[in-house]
């Protein structure tokens, strides 16, 4: 069983994973806040990214997911995600790969708090990301220093627009 917190533009839920799917199915329930659910997932067993569509307790979902899990793109719009292991105490979001800092949502720099050359600790905010009207703060992947440093207050990012880069 997994025990996650999920916070969905600032607004946080309690998921307890009771079980995932059994081999040939794609059906598993889950707890969020207390309430039993049943998900129905196509694909499970894909890599989390290649999700497009699931169903709870029937009612179909069409969502598009970032693979660094920063954010999820439904009918409703763009909505900032964070998913926390709670039993590990960690951020379950996939660590970076190679130590780039990348935009995960395109948005507005509004503040910068570092400059290139200066070092960091794991998960020191670097810089603000407005993105429809929420502030998202970008943290440090690793400790180490600012080799690149390709933002400024003003800028406006991409999708996955690398903003950084630490060695």
């Amino acid at each position: 069983m997994s025990e996650l917190a999920v916070i969905i533009d600032g607004k946080k839920y309690q998921v307890e994973i009771k079980s995932p799917p059994q081999a040939g199915t794609s059906a598993f329930e889950v707890v969020v806040n207390g309430e039993k659910k049943l998900i129905e997932v196509p694909g499970w067993d894909q890599n989390i990214v290649e999700w497009h569509w699931f169903e709870i307790e029937g009612r179909s979902y069409e969502v598009d997911i970032d693979q660094e899990l920063n954010w999820v793109k439904s009918p409703n719009g763009l909505h900032r995600i964070e998913v926390q292991d709670i039993r590990a105490g960690k951020q379950a979001r996939p660590a970076s790969r190679d130590n780039r800092v990348k935009a995960p949502i395109p948005g507005l720099i509004t503040a910068v708090f570092v400059e290139a050359g200066q070092k960091v600790e794991a998960g020191q905010p670097l810089l603000i990301l407005e993105a429809m009207k929420m502030e998202n703060e970008i943290n440090a992947p690793v400790t180490g220093v600012v080799s690149k440093l390709n933002a400024h207050v003003g800028k406006s990012a991409l999708l996955n627009e690398v903003l950084a880069e630490i060695e």
